[in-house]
């Protein structure tokens, strides 16, 4: 498939994952007209090792008696439970969604992704075969797609 504007930067933003988020790395992936379609490798000992470390720092409190308002300067008003904190796939679909509307929206004001997205744990390698040869053969079902 060739890639129009929009699909190239989704492409270019997919690619550069690994580069923002240490803890992933890219499996097989498409982009498809409407929708894509990725597998991302979460390092889990990496995860558990930071997030410990994480909590393991002594979180810093600002306090200001007249406003009787106290936060954590680590994850705001939630501390180390802030989930923008946490090394997760949803901080980083958060960011490559984020991403692209900022970048397509300059060249397609209207464009907007799903709220949500579809994630599942690949639990062995039979699974992983299966998702990944559903990946690459998605192209070839475009046109009997209902949005074709």
């Amino acid at each position: 498939m060739e890639l129009n504007e929009i699909g190239e930067i989704a492409n270019r933003l997919w690619l550069e994952i690994p580069k923002q988020f240490s803890f992933i790395h890219l499996g097989e992936f498409l982009i498809m007209p409407n929708h894509i379609h990725g597998l991302l490798n979460v390092e889990t000992q990496f995860i558990a090792s930071k997030i410990t470390e994480d909590l393991n720092q002594p979180a810093e409190m600002n306090c200001e008696p007249a406003a009787m308002n106290c936060f954590s300067t680590v994850g705001g008003f939630a501390g180390n439970e802030n989930p923008l904190l946490n090394k997760n796939i949803s901080q980083v679909i958060r960011w490559y969604k984020g991403r692209c509307i900022f970048e397509i929206r300059n060249i397609y004001a209207d464009f907007s992704w799903q709220t949500r997205f579809y994630d599942h744990i690949i639990r062995d390698q039979q699974s992983l075969k299966n998702i990944e040869n559903y990946i690459k053969v998605n192209l070839l079902k475009w046109k009997d797609d209902k949005f074709y």
